[in-house]
C-alpha cells in the first residue's frame, strides 16, 4: 500500500506540474483562438474539468460563464430532476457508469472544479500527452515533456483516471444503456440544456468523442428539447424489430 510520504510526494509533484503547465507559454498564449481553457490535463468524465482546478482561460470565455452561485442553483435543480427521471418519466435517465455522488455530478466542494468546464461551447486544450494524472504524480518531470494539444486527445477507451471510480465499463458495449446514461453524452446534453439552454456547436469535439455523438447531434438538430423522447421512441422501434426477427 501507498505510504503517507509517497502520497504527499505525489500530490506535491502534481501541484508542481499543474503550476508549470498553466504558466507555460503555450497555455498563456490563447490568442490564436484554438481553445478557451488550458491546463495540465483535461478530462471529459464525469464532467468536463481540469483535475486539480488549475487552468488558464481566455477572458471572453470566462465572461460567458454564469456566476458560480447561479450555476450551483441550476446544478441543484438538474440533480433533483435527474432523481425524478430515475423514478420514471417519458424518457429514462440512469447514472450507472459512475457512482452518483457529489464528486461526480459536481456539487459541494467539487463544484469549483467543474465550473470552468460547464459551458457547452468550451474548447479545451492541455499539455499532458498522458491521459493519467499518475504519470505526473510519480516523479518530478521536465517541462520539455509538455505537449500542447487540443483536448481531449485520447479516446474514451484509454486509461483515464476516472476509470478508478467509474467502474461500469461493460455499459459502454450496450447501446440501449449508453443512450440513457447521465455520465455519457445523454446526461451532458440534458445538463447543458437545463443549465445553459444550449448545446455544443455542430463543430464541437463533443459529438465525435462521446459514443453515439453524431446520432445525438442529429436528434438535437431535428427535435431540440424533445430529442430525448424521440431517441427513446427510435430505440423502442429498433428493439421491437429485433424481437420480431428473433421470433421469425
Amino acid at each position: 500500500p501507498e505510504s503517507l510520504d509517497e502520497r504527499y510526494s505525489g500530490q506535491d509533484n502534481w501541484r508542481r506540474h499543474m503550476t508549470e503547465a498553466v504558466t507555460n507559454e503555450a497555455c498563456l498564449d490563447l490568442r490564436s483562438g484554438s481553445c478557451d481553457v488550458c491546463g495540465l490535463l483535461f478530462q471529459p468524465i464525469p464532467q468536463q474539468h481540469f483535475p486539480g482546478n488549475m487552468w488558464t482561460a481566455d477572458c471572453a470565455y470566462i465572461k460567458r460563464l454564469p456566476p458560480p452561485r447561479t450555476l450551483v442553483d441550476r446544478r441543484e435543480k438538474v440533480v433533483t430532476r435527474l432523481n425524478e427521471l430515475m423514478e420514471g418519466a417519458s424518457f429514462p435517465m440512469e447514472a450507472n457508469f459512475c457512482p452518483f455522488i457529489p464528486m461526480t455530478y459536481g456539487m459541494d466542494r467539487y463544484f469549483a472544479e467543474h465550473w470552468v468546464g460547464s459551458d457547452p461551447s468550451m474548447r479545451p486544450c492541455d499539455l499532458s500527452s498522458s491521459e493519467s494524472l499518475e504519470y505526473w504524480k510519480q516523479e518530478v518531470r521536465k517541462s520539455s515533456e509538455f505537449s500542447f494539444h487540443i483536448a481531449p486527445r485520447h479516446g474514451l477507451e484509454k486509461g483515464w483516471d476516472f476509470y478508478n471510480y467509474c467502474e461500469q465499463h461493460d455499459l459502454l458495449d450496450e447501446k440501449i444503456d449508453r443512450l440513457q446514461e447521465y455520465f455519457l453524452l445523454p446526461g451532458q446534453l440534458y445538463r447543458w440544456m437545463n443549465e445553459f439552454n444550449s448545446v455544443p456547436p455542430a463543430t464541437s469535439w463533443v459529438w465525435s468523442w462521446y459514443p453515439d455523438g453524431f446520432e445525438w447531434r442529429e436528434m438535437i438538430t431535428k427535435h431540440g428539447e424533445k430529442a430525448f423522447e424521440e431517441m427513446k421512441k427510435k430505440q423502442d422501434v429498433s428493439l421491437a424489430k429485433e424481437l420480431l426477427e428473433e421470433e421469425d
